[in-house]
C-alpha cells in the first residue's frame, strides 16, 4: 500500500482518506456536492499522487515515441505535448500516457491506468534497442487544479499559465527558493484546468499556498463524479482487456490518423475507415433511486444491451457510464438498469 506524501496534511485538514487501488488518498474533504461546485465555479485542487511519472532520455526518443504510441510527436516542440493510448499490436487498449516534450532528447510521461514500473517492464527491450534511458520520477508528485478559476489561482501564486492544451513550463523558485516545478495545461474533467508537477520537498507548501489563495481541496469522489458527468472514460475502470480505442472514444483526442506506422495502427485505422465498433462507452442519466453497482446489466426492453462501468451522484442527479451496444446509442433512449432486485429507470444522455 502506498500513501500520498500529503497524508499528514490531509489528515490535519479533516479529510476522509480511503484506499484507491494501491494508494491511500483523500476521498473527500467536505462533501461531493461542495467540491463539484468548486470545480464548476472556481478551482478544485486534487492530489494525484498515484499518477505514474516517467522521463525518457535519448537521441532517438522522439522517433521512438512516435513509433510506439497512437498520437503524432514528430512536430511536437519543447514546451508542447500530446495524449496517447498505449495499445498492443492488435490495437487493444493497455493504458494511456500524456507525453510532454522537455527538450530534443527528453520527454516527460504522465501515465494513466498503469504504473511506471509496468511501463518500464512492458517496453524494456524496445527502449534498450534504441538506447533510450527510462527514469522514474520518484522525487515529485502531481497535483491538479480543475475549474474555470484554475488560472486565477496560479496567477495569485505567481505562476505562469500555459495557454494551449498540453503546453507546459518549468518554473524555478515557483514553490520555494531553489526548487523547480512544472505547470502543464491539462483539462481532466471537462471544466478546464492544469496539472502541477511538484518536487516532493515542497509539495506541502505548494498545496497549502494554493488553498490559501482560493483553491478548494477536493477528493477522489468529486473527481469521479465530475469525470462520469463529463462522460470521460477512465482506464482500466471503464474497459476490459479487449477494449478498442474507438469503444472508449479515445480516437477523438489521443490518435493521429495522418502519421506513419506505429504499434497497432493497422487495426485502429481500419476501424476508423470502415467502422465495425458494436459497443461504445455511453453516459446514461439515472432516475431517483439507489446507485447501481459497476457490472449491473442495462436493458433495452427485454434485451440486455450492455453493462455499467462507473457511477456517480451529485445532489439529486445521478449518472452512469455503460458499455452499450449500438441499439441503445441514440440520445434519450429509455433503458433500465438491473441492479440486484432493483430495476432502475435511466435515459441515454451523451455528454
Amino acid at each position: 500500500m502506498h500513501q500520498t506524501p500529503l497524508f499528514a496534511a490531509h489528515s490535519a485538514a479533516g479529510a476522509t482518506l480511503d484506499r484507491f487501488g494501491e494508494w491511500m488518498l483523500p476521498a473527500r474533504f467536505s462533501s461531493v456536492e461542495a467540491e463539484v461546485a468548486a470545480a464548476d465555479a472556481g478551482a478544485a485542487l486534487f492530489d494525484l499522487a498515484d499518477a505514474g511519472l516517467i522521463v525518457l532520455e535519448g537521441e532517438e526518443v522522439r522517433r521512438w515515441i512516435n513509433a510506439m504510441f497512437t498520437n503524432k510527436y514528430t512536430d511536437v516542440a519543447p514546451g508542447q505535448g500530446r495524449r496517447s493510448v498505449i495499445v498492443d499490436d492488435r490495437g487493444r487498449v493497455q493504458g494511456l500516457v500524456d507525453w510532454y516534450c522537455v527538450d530534443e532528447q527528453r520527454f516527460l510521461g504522465v501515465l494513466e491506468g498503469v504504473t511506471a514500473a509496468w511501463f518500464e517492464e512492458r517496453f524494456r527491450m524496445f527502449l534498450a534497442l534504441d538506447d533510450i534511458e527510462p527514469l522514474m520520477l520518484e522525487g515529485a508528485s502531481l497535483l491538479s487544479l480543475q475549474g474555470p478559476g484554475a488560472d486565477g489561482v496560479l496567477s495569485r501564486l505567481g505562476l505562469p499559465c500555459p495557454a494551449e492544451d498540453h503546453a507546459h513550463l518549468a518554473v524555478d523558485g515557483g514553490a520555494a527558493e531553489g526548487q523547480t516545478l512544472r505547470v502543464l495545461r491539462r483539462d481532466r474533467l471537462g471544466v478546464g484546468g492544469l496539472d502541477l508537477l511538484v518536487p516532493t520537498a515542497v509539495l506541502d507548501a505548494t498545496w497549502a499556498a494554493a488553498v490559501a489563495v482560493g483553491a478548494t481541496p477536493a477528493g477522489r469522489q468529486a473527481q469521479e463524479a465530475l469525470r462520469v458527468r463529463a462522460g470521460r472514460a477512465a482506464w482500466p475502470q471503464d474497459g476490459t482487456d479487449k477494449s478498442m480505442v474507438h469503444e472508449l472514444h479515445y480516437n477523438l483526442d489521443c490518435v493521429s490518423f495522418d502519421k506513419g506506422c506505429y504499434l497497432g495502427q493497422e487495426v485502429i485505422n481500419r476501424v476508423e475507415r470502415m467502422g465495425g465498433v458494436r459497443k461504445k462507452l455511453t453516459r446514461i442519466e439515472l432516475a431517483a433511486g439507489a446507485l447501481p453497482e459497476p457490472g449491473a446489466e442495462v436493458l433495452l426492453g427485454e434485451e440486455v444491451v450492455g453493462a455499467v462501468t462507473s457511477v456517480a451522484r451529485v445532489g439529486d442527479r445521478a449518472w452512469a457510464l455503460a458499455s452499450l451496444r449500438e441499439a441503445a446509442w441514440a440520445p434519450q433512449t429509455a433503458v433500465v438498469v438491473r441492479s440486484g432486485d432493483q430495476a432502475l429507470s435511466a435515459t441515454v444522455s451523451p455528454a
